[in-house]
């Protein structure tokens, strides 16, 4: 036998109605609109932390320009030059470390892009280059010896040598440029540049 609102139970064969459970009264502290006191209370709170944390990055950046007019001076300036000195973002300009030839570069769209310049001529590019000389000097001699099929067993010894001499020659002057972007990444090799 079932009831709006009412289940029954058999027990030992007989029927005892139960209630369903019932939401719960909303608390009286909730009745009246004062939902929207807490909201305005949350919201205060809110503004505060945010006028804090304002001010909290707002006196990071006067330490960092201090630091910087200090850096720059050699030495400590007084108060007042501190005051004078510009504090604009602009003013601050960011060199890349001394001996770093790549650049990292942002666009508006947030992409960022690392170029690598080509390293040029240098020691790792001369000791390629000797060993590459070095080994056809004994991979020519042996192709030339090696009649009919043996000429067959001698290329890979000729194309491990043309990469050696690819590293000594071509490599160092390939530059690289990488670009990352939010949905997709391309990497470009150029010669030269």
């Amino acid at each position: 036998l079932l009831l709006a609102g009412t289940a029954a139970a058999f027990h030992t064969g007989t029927v005892s109605p139960r209630r369903f459970a019932a939401a719960p009264a909303p608390p009286a502290a909730r009745i009246g609109g004062s939902d929207f006191d807490s909201d305005e209370d949350e919201e205060r709170d809110y503004r505060r932390k945010l006028a804090e944390a304002d001010a909290a990055v707002a006196a990071a950046d006067e330490a960092r320009r201090k630091l910087e007019l200090k850096r720059k001076g050699g030495g400590y300036l007084s108060e007042d030059a501190l005051d004078a000195a510009p504090s604009t973002p602009s003013s601050r300009s960011r060199r890349p470390p001394v001996g770093i030839r790549s650049r990292i570069s942002y666009t508006d769209a947030g992409t960022m892009e690392i170029v690598l310049p080509p390293q040029g001529f240098g020691t790792a590019s001369a000791l390629s280059g000797a060993f590459s000389i070095a080994w056809f000097s004994s991979v020519i001699p042996a192709t030339f010896a090696a009649a009919g099929p043996g000429v067959l067993f001698m290329l890979p010894f000729w194309a491990a040598g043309g990469l050696v001499a690819k590293s000594a020659v071509v490599d160092p002057f390939v530059g690289s440029t990488l670009t990352i972007g939010r949905y997709a990444w391309s990497l470009r090799r150029t010669y030269g540049g």
